[in-house]
């Protein structure tokens, strides 16, 4: 009789052992779950904040393409390197986007209280290029081959928020 309470006994014991086991695998399956549901939360944010982002700097390269449009615009004002338009700039220096000391302009696109700050934008003139390529090289240079080419640079740049660049080359 001695014997059969020893192997009840040992039996509880094993028992604690195997439910402490399976509470310590079910604990660490939920501090690691957890871990994973927070990391996808904060990439799903981002995400999203880069994506207003992206859509405020390209109302802001919307909006200087129709700046640009000569259907809506009868003469551009002087690129003089002030108020966002600038002339061609020197292939040695440092990009417009880049230097401290360019002036952007503000688009006017109400984007309301998800884009804090509004989207800016600068236009450059490049000079004029042949369009189609090539069309220059004939005797005859036909009155249209040559156009005026502008690079635009629009930004989203609110501070402690996604930032977006997006440039694109309009042909006027």
């Amino acid at each position: 009789m001695t014997t059969g309470l020893r192997q009840r006994y040992g039996q509880r014991g094993m028992a604690l052992l195997i439910t402490l086991v399976a509470l310590l695998i079910i604990t660490v399956l939920a501090v690691a779950a957890t871990r994973t549901t927070s990391l996808q939360e904060r990439m799903v944010a981002n995400n999203y904040d880069q994506t207003l982002a992206f859509q405020a700097a390209e109302s802001a390269l919307q909006e200087a393409e129709n700046y640009l449009d000569p259907n809506t615009t009868a003469t551009l004002p002087s690129f003089a390197n002030t108020n966002g338009l600038y002339t061609e700039a020197d292939a040695d220096s440092t990009p417009r986007w880049e230097d401290s000391n360019t002036v952007w302009l503000d688009a006017s696109s109400d984007l309301g209280e998800l884009v804090p700050t509004a989207p800016q934008y600068i236009i450059e003139y490049m000079g004029t290029w042949p369009d189609p390529p090539g069309c220059d090289q004939t005797t005859d240079v036909p009155a249209d081959c040559l156009r005026d080419v502008y690079r635009i640079t629009a930004r989203s740049n609110a501070a402690d928020r996604a930032q977006v660049m997006l440039q694109a080359i309009y042909w006027r």
